[in-house]
C-alpha cells in the first residue's frame, strides 16, 4: 500500500517538475524575445565610437551612455510602459520609443543634439485602427524641430454607411521642448490629445461642406470693393438657399449668410438660421452702408426673414465688419401699425460691444430706417 502512494507521489512531482521546467523555459523564452529590444549598441552622438542605449523595464525608463560623456547613464523620467511590447529600436537618426497597444499606438524618435550635446525628442507619430467600423482609423504625425504636423484621418459616415477620408490635416502644432532627462509618455498623451482636436475639427468642417452641399438650391453671391486705411478691401457676401421673390417657396432644409472680408487679413462670419423650416433668408445688397470711422471704413450688411412671423412682429439681423472684426446683431420690433414700429429691446444694451463712434452711428441709422413696417420687406 505505500509502495504504492509512493509512486504516486513520484508521478505527481514528475509532473510538477515537468511544468516548472515549461514555465522556466517559457518565462527564458519570453525575455529573450523581448531582450533584443532592450539594449542598442550604436554611434549615437557621432563621435565614431558606440554608445549604450538601454530600455530598463524593471525601472521603465530609458537609460542611455554615451561615449562623449564617459557612458554617465542619462535616463528619462517613469514611463508609463504597461504594454509589454513597448520597446526601443535603432532608425536612421537615433532611436525610436515605441509603444504599441491592442489598437492604436505611438513612436518618439530621439536624435543628438550636437550642440547642445544632448538626446532631444524630434518627432513623433502615432496611429487609431477605431472601434469595429474604423471611425477614427487614421495616423499622424508631427515634427517637433520644425513644428509641422500632419495627419490622415477616416470617420464612419453613419447615413451613408461607409468609411470616409478626411482630407490630409496640415497644421503647425508647438509642443514643449522635450530631452531624454524630462522625456515622460506625458508629451505623447499631449500630442495625442492635440491630434484628437484637429480630426474633430477637420471632421465637423467637412460634414458641414457636406451638409452644405447636400441641401443647397441656389446660392445667391456678392461682392464689393473699397479702399480705407486697411488698404484695399474685398467683401464677399454669400448666402445659401435664399428668399427668392419669384418662388412661393419661403422655408427649406439649411438657410445661411457667410461674410469674408479681406485685406492685408482675413475674416469671415457665418451665421446659419436656427429655424429654416419656418423662414429662410432675405438678402438685399442694394442696402448695404459703407461709412468712415477715423479713415477706417465700417461695412453695415442687413439681412431680413421670409414667413414664420406674424403681422405685429418684424426682424432684421445686421452683420457689421470694422477694423477687421466681425460683430453680429438680431433685432426684433413691434409695430403696432403701418407707421409705427420700434424695437423690442434697447440698442444701447445690445451695441454695447461696438465702438461708440459706431453705436451711436447705428443707433441713430436705425430709427430712421424702420419706422415703417415696409421696412422689413416682409409683407404677407
Amino acid at each position: 500500500m505505500n509502495t504504492i502512494a509512493q509512486s504516486k507521489d513520484m508521478l505527481i512531482w514528475k509532473k510538477v517538475f515537468v511544468l516548472l521546467i515549461c514555465l522556466l523555459a517559457f518565462v527564458a523564452g519570453h525575455a529573450q524575445k523581448y531582450n533584443k529590444n532592450d539594449t542598442l549598441r550604436f554611434d549615437l552622438d557621432l563621435d565614431q565610437k558606440l554608445d549604450l542605449v538601454i530600455f530598463d523595464r524593471t525601472k521603465d525608463i530609458i537609460v542611455c551612455k554615451l561615449s562623449t560623456k564617459n557612458f554617465v547613464p542619462i535616463q528619462s523620467l517613469a514611463l508609463a510602459s504597461e504594454e509589454p511590447q513597448s520597446g526601443i529600436r535603432k532608425n536612421a537618426n537615433g532611436f525610436t520609443y515605441f509603444v504599441p497597444y491592442m489598437r492604436s499606438g505611438y513612436h518618439c524618435d530621439f536624435t543628438y543634439h550636437k550642440v547642445e550635446k544632448k538626446i532631444q525628442l524630434t518627432a513623433m507619430d502615432r496611429y487609431e485602427f477605431g472601434p469595429a467600423n474604423n471611425n477614427g482609423s487614421g495616423e499622424s504625425s508631427v515634427n517637433l524641430l520644425t513644428h509641422q504636423y500632419e495627419g490622415n484621418w477616416n470617420y464612419y459616415d453613419m447615413e451613408i454607411e461607409e468609411l470616409v477620408k478626411l482630407p490630409t490635416i496640415k497644421r503647425r502644432m508647438v509642443l514643449p521642448k522635450t530631452y531624454l532627462e524630462n522625456f515622460t509618455d506625458d508629451i505623447a498623451y499631449k500630442y495625442a490629445n492635440n491630434c484628437a482636436a484637429l480630426f474633430e475639427g477637420a471632421k465637423q468642417k467637412y460634414v458641414d461642406a457636406e451638409e452644405l452641399r447636400r441641401f443647397t438650391i441656389d446660392s445667391l453671391v456678392t461682392y464689393r470693393r473699397y479702399k480705407d486705411a486697411l488698404g484695399t478691401n474685398s467683401l464677399m457676401v454669400k448666402v445659401i438657399n435664399p428668399c427668392n421673390a419669384d418662388s412661393s417657396v419661403f422655408d427649406g432644409a439649411l438657410a445661411q449668410i457667410t461674410v469674408t472680408l479681406k485685406n492685408t487679413k482675413s475674416i469671415s462670419y457665418t451665421y446659419r438660421h436656427p429655424d429654416p423650416e419656418m423662414s429662410l433668408i432675405d438678402f438685399r445688397k442694394d442696402e448695404i452702408v459703407l461709412r468712415d470711422f477715423n479713415g477706417k471704413k465700417a461695412v453695415f450688411i442687413p439681412f431680413y426673414y421670409c414667413g414664420g412671423y406674424e403681422t405685429y412682429d418684424r426682424k432684421v439681423s445686421y452683420i457689421i465688419l470694422y477694423n477687421n472684426k466681425s460683430y453680429s446683431y438680431h433685432l426684433d420690433y413691434y409695430c403696432k401699425g403701418a407707421q409705427d414700429c420700434s424695437p423690442v429691446k434697447s440698442f444701447e444694451t445690445q451695441f454695447k460691444d461696438l465702438p461708440p463712434a459706431i453705436r451711436l452711428y447705428f443707433i441713430k441709422f436705425l430709427n430712421n430706417k424702420y419706422k415703417l413696417r415696409a421696412s422689413f420687406h416682409q409683407e404677407e
